[in-house]
């Protein structure tokens, strides 16, 4: 079974286009992420965090901010039937069957 967590507080949570706005703040305007982050409230280290993550992917509008500046990525399923497979066979041949390469050592 899967758990799904409900987020309960409001806390840290802000309306759509507001932490690009402070993002383009520091990055357009030039102004210091420490005015900026007592100016709109949202802490420091976030603000940091979100500027280094739009300056990576090169964001320009809102539509690509929200998915890319904040969150976290999903938990990455993996298949059952592949991990059963892997433990009752041998796991190199199986898994070069399915396209994966094994990955070697480099000896010296």
């Amino acid at each position: 079974m899967s758990r799904h967590y409900i987020r309960k507080t409001e806390r840290c949570m802000y309306p759509d286009g507001y932490i690009l706005k402070a993002v383009k703040k520091v990055v357009a305007e030039k102004q210091k992420v420490c005015d900026v982050s007592k100016a709109t409230s949202i802490p420091k280290r976030s603000l940091l965090r979100y500027v280094k993550n739009c300056l990576a992917a090169g964001i320009q509008d809102e539509a690509e901010a929200t998915t890319s500046i904040g969150g976290y990525q999903k938990p990455r399923k993996v298949n059952l039937l592949i991990i059963f497979m892997c433990m009752c066979c041998n796991v190199n041949s199986f898994l070069f069957a399915l396209g994966f390469q094994q990955r070697t050592r480099k000896q010296s």
